[in-house]
């Protein structure tokens, strides 16, 4: 898996791109927003959900959903949670739990290994 991150609009954005230029690519910007850590996940499922972070330490960061671009939570499914753990300089795992009818229905783990740029 390849995820490919930038920081645009006068460094206000990090944008992160899983599976660039495949037909599976999906993008995450990740923003203040009013002083707190947002993203908002255009995903593969075609819908786009937002996150705040609702908990933060040392060695991992904690998004749950939040009001989203026309989700229902009760019943579409959507990526609802991610936690990036900070495993060392390079390297993060990131959790993601996906939602369907207000419930957890699935979670993938994706560990990411800082390589040098192609």
């Amino acid at each position: 898996m390849r995820v490919m991150y930038r920081v645009t609009t006068a460094g206000s954005a990090i944008v992160e791109t899983h599976f660039p230029g495949s037909p599976q690519e999906m993008v995450s910007v990740y923003h203040d927003e009013g002083g707190q850590p947002n993203m908002t996940h255009y995903c593969a499922l075609k819908n786009r959900p937002n996150l705040v972070m609702d908990s933060s330490n040392t060695d991992s960061i904690h998004f749950d959903f939040t009001a989203s671009n026309g989700i229902d939570p009760a019943k579409d499914a959507h990526m609802h949670a991610l936690t990036v753990r900070f495993i060392d300089k390079d390297t993060i795992e990131q959790e993601w739990v996906m939602y369907r009818d207000g419930k957890p229905v699935d979670s993938m783990t994706f560990r990411l290994q800082r390589v040098e740029q192609l």
